[in-house]
């Protein structure tokens, strides 16, 4: 039998000569009775392998200094402001009220909010685990308390105000936990409930304050002082919550397909690509697969459809979907490469879901196939 010998990209293809006209004698072609066009690589299917696996921080850029993991592996944002000092000066005699010496604290966050700006600004709208800590080391050996107003900002404009009322405060270290459903003292820390404070980080800051601090003694506490001796007081703040999905959240990437084949034929009708997808992500993703010309520009002409939705999965049960693209146009079907677009977006079952660094998708056996083959023209002259 005789064979028409194809080249693609590189890529030697001996290909049996499928043919719409003609006769075989003696198992040969005769050439001379051959439509001047023929279908080759009819049906022929080229492996492309596994794609690389794609996690949650390829999506959201989840790096940077205030981004870590638990022992769970749950991204959390984390980090403590540096201690900073006021002072307490003892009366100079009974009945006189203390003097305290206090400069306003700001942190600054710049580097958070640019991050959260590059992943997405619903990532964190929904913070219900949030905890705010006060740190407190009172060099005063006695009990007072303080008021204070927590305030975020970003650039000139305040966003957000919390009021801090009657923290009180021993020898030592005194540790505040602020956060949406805890009061009383567990572990030596003092949990006070502060309403909204799961939104301090929605939309993020670049700065926060501490302003406005107010201390108070009563008069049998301000007895255990020396009269006028200044005191030593200094205090820091710290900021701890999971990451989690919200009932928005939005997550787009694309993903190159690396082949060794140039499909920049004449004839081309459809090419089929297939995958096995495996999903730990809750989110339910749709893939669309477009066509680049040589130069990596998009070919808009060229559509590309899937026959199913990429299924939601979970680490523990992760959801496997075969995914089947189909590439057509109206004319000839001629590309040079191939990329992979995923979109999902969230919903309300999912929010407050966790962000995990196991969270992602697996792309594995690649396959691209010529449903139709290739008209190829032949010369026969």
């Amino acid at each position: 039998m005789d064979r028409i010998r194809i080249y693609i990209a590189g890529l030697l293809t001996t290909a049996t000569l499928i043919v719409a006209a003609g006769c075989k004698v003696d198992n040969r072609y005769n050439l001379e009775n051959l439509d001047a066009e023929a279908t080759v690589l009819k049906g022929t299917t080229f492996p492309i392998g596994n794609l690389k696996p794609l996690y949650l921080r390829d999506f959201l850029k989840l790096d940077g200094e205030y981004i870590v993991t638990d022992e769970n592996g749950d991204y959390r944002v984390r980090f403590n402001t540096d201690s900073f000092p006021f002072y307490v000066t003892a009366p100079p005699a009974v009945g006189q009220d203390l003097t305290y010496e206090f400069e306003p604290l700001q942190y600054e966050m710049a580097d958070l909010s640019a991050m959260f700006s590059d992943a997405g600004q619903n990532l964190v709208a929904e913070l219900t685990e949030l905890e705010i800590g006060l740190h407190v080391n009172s060099g005063v050996p006695a009990v007072f308390s303080f008021d204070a107003v927590l305030e975020t900002a970003k650039g000139n404009q305040p966003l957000r105000k919390y009021s801090l009322d009657a923290l009180p405060v021993s020898y030592g270290k005194t540790d505040f936990i602020l956060n949406l459903t805890g009061t009383g003292v567990r572990n030596d820390v003092i949990y006070k409930q502060i309403r909204d404070i799961d939104k301090i980080l929605s939309p993020i800051p670049d700065a926060l304050k501490i302003n406005d601090l107010k201390v108070f003694m009563d008069q049998e506490q301000l007895a255990l002082l020396e009269p006028g001796k200044e005191y030593e007081v200094s205090g820091s703040a710290s900021v701890d919550t999971p990451l989690s999905f919200t009932a928005d959240s939005q997550l787009d990437l694309s993903q190159p397909i690396d082949y060794e084949l140039n499909l920049d034929v004449i004839g081309l009708k459809k090419a089929v690509l297939k995958m096995n997808v495996t999903n730990s992500i809750p989110l339910a993703f749709s893939a669309e697969v477009q066509a680049l010309d040589g130069s990596g520009n998009v070919i808009q002409d060229i559509s590309a459809k899937t026959d199913i939705p990429i299924a939601a999965g979970t680490i523990d049960k992760p959801a496997k979907t075969d995914v089947t693209v189909t590439l057509t146009t109206g004319g000839d079907l001629r590309f040079k490469g191939l990329v992979l677009h995923l979109s999902a977006k969230s919903n309300a079952q999912v929010a407050g879901t966790h962000l995990n660094q196991a969270q992602g998708l697996e792309f594995r056996d690649l396959v691209l196939s010529l449903p139709d083959g290739v008209q190829v023209k032949l010369d026969l002259n």
